[in-house]
């Protein structure tokens, strides 16, 4: 009989083992959980529409008139006689890092002359990275059309 007490005892010990395993194990699923959020949450603040504050081109007008949630402008037109147009923009967080075609640019500060062709569409992409470049934080496209003279 001392046997099957000593069992039951040894049972009892590993149930409350156990029961006291599982909610470590569900107190363990709930911080990650929260952790997960609370960072989705800072990813998405970073990375929400407003992430130029402005966007000018040195030839023709944008279209749509700049907003900072609309990411691309198609109707940008450089005169017959202007074989380059210069881009500037300016970012919203001071920490980001701007390319502009390709190249990091100051945040306000003016692209270097980007060629246009004759009868052609020119796509110049402007990027935002994280402080660190890790990060892609947003995308903006402007189409530039120049005509050729005839």
């Amino acid at each position: 009989m001392n046997c099957f007490r000593y069992q039951q005892k040894v049972q009892r010990t590993e149930n409350v083992l156990c029961f006291v395993f599982c909610v470590l194990c569900f107190v363990f699923c709930v911080l990650c959980f929260v952790f997960c959020v609370l960072y989705y949450v800072s990813k998405k603040q970073i990375a929400s529409p407003g992430l130029l504050t402005n966007l000018s081109a040195s030839s023709g007008t944008l279209s749509p008139a700049f907003a900072s949630s609309t990411y691309a402008y198609t109707s940008v037109t450089a005169s017959a006689n202007q074989s380059t147009v210069v881009v500037s923009a300016t970012t919203a967080q001071a920490s980001s890092k701007l390319f502009i075609n390709n190249q990091e640019v100051a945040s306000g500060v003016a692209s270097s002359p980007i060629s246009v062709p004759g009868n052609a569409n020119t796509t110049i992409p402007i990027y935002l990275y994280s402080s660190d470049y890790s990060t892609v934080l947003g995308a903006y496209f402007v189409s530039v059309s120049r005509p050729t003279c005839k």
